[in-house]
């Protein structure tokens, strides 16, 4: 087992602006661009709903919101999750066989490895 499995230290408060605020933004500014149909502009508005629900749950569950200085080491969460949304996705498939949620299996699974790139790249290890 490498490094990047171990559970980190909980999130401390940093300083910093509210990462989901920015990624909220973002969204956001996705649904007003004018290259996009009505139903990609509602999935990005959905998007920012559902990046606020988990903005709140995430200052109740650790009570501070997620902050890029809060002592974590962001690539191993993102990997963790990789990793765990392949295996979801996986589950999805096996539970549904439905080709849509093995296109998104192959997807996850492939972001995983991108992020294992990023990490080997990183810490070379």
């Amino acid at each position: 087992m490498t490094g990047y499995i171990k559970p980190q230290p909980p999130p401390a408060r940093g300083l910093a602006t509210s990462t989901w605020q920015q990624v909220i933004s973002d969204c956001m500014a996705r649904s007003r661009a004018v290259y996009i149909g009505p139903a990609d502009r509602r999935v990005w508005l959905l998007l920012a709903e559902d990046g606020a629900a988990r903005e709140a749950f995430g200052a109740a569950k650790y009570g501070t919101t997620h902050q890029h200085d809060n002592g974590r080491d962001h690539a191993v969460d993102a990997y963790q999750e990789a990793l765990d949304g392949a295996m979801y996705w996986r589950a999805e498939y096996i539970k549904t066989r439905d080709p849509a949620a093995s296109e998104l299996y192959w997807q996850a699974l492939q972001h995983a490895l991108a992020v294992r790139t990023y990490l080997l790249r990183r810490d070379g290890r």
